[in-house]
């Protein structure tokens, strides 16, 4: 139900393709976590951008709760 990429440009295989993967399936909410933006930031449901020591555990943190 939620993709969730990491620290990643999504620009190399197989990575590139996941996004697209999961968006075409429909089936499951999208989230970018990554340093700073990247081409593919527009496509996901939503965006968290800063170091991933900030933004990945506050974002699993959230999650938990």
């Amino acid at each position: 139900t939620l993709f969730v990429a990491i620290g990643t440009s999504g620009q190399v295989w197989p990575a590139a393709g996941f996004l697209d993967e999961v968006r075409r399936a429909g089936r499951a909410r999208t989230l970018e976590l990554n340093l700073e933006p990247t081409d593919l930031t527009p496509l996901f449901d939503e965006a968290r951008h800063g170091p991933a020591t900030r933004i990945v555990p506050a974002w699993a943190g959230a999650v938990r709760q």
